[in-house]
């Protein structure tokens, strides 16, 4: 499914996503209310299930720029998000994390999980950098 930039789709308030034309699915987190974490937490399982099943690499890149604080709710249900992917599914996820406190937050939950689940996730503060991570890792790793 590809969805260009003008037509996200949403199932919360504080989170849309889309896909480009390269395969890449951009996520979006506003804000971490439940609805919020939630959405996204469903959205990526199932983004994450499609990949695995056609045996192709997940790309991604989470843009949490608009976030200034975390929340325990959030910090649980991405733990058990991450815990979830299925074993075996190539990907590559790009973290956008421009402010300290949320780039804090995300290397805690980070830390808590086993190397194998974290391996393919890398944080950024510059969104051309992440960029130039996922076309590296589409190499490295096919489509």
């Amino acid at each position: 499914m590809v969805l260009d930039e003008d037509n996200r789709k949403s199932c919360a308030d504080g989170f849309s996503y889309y896909q480009d034309a390269d395969g890449i699915i951009f996520y979006y987190v506003h804000d971490l209310k439940h609805d919020t974490v939630d959405c996204f937490v469903e959205t990526v399982h199932r983004m994450d299930l499609l990949y695995y099943e056609a045996n192709r690499h997940c790309r991604s890149l989470t843009d949490f720029s608009r976030l200034s604080y975390p929340t325990p709710y959030a910090m649980m249900r991405i733990q058990d998000m991450v815990r979830s992917t299925p074993a075996g599914l190539r990907e590559s996820v790009a973290i956008l994390t421009p402010t300290s406190m949320i780039n804090t937050f995300i290397r805690s939950v980070m830390k808590n999980l086993p190397v194998t689940k974290t391996g393919p996730m890398r944080l950024f503060t510059d969104r051309e950098a992440a960029m130039t991570w996922l076309v590296e890792r589409l190499k490295l790793l096919g489509p």
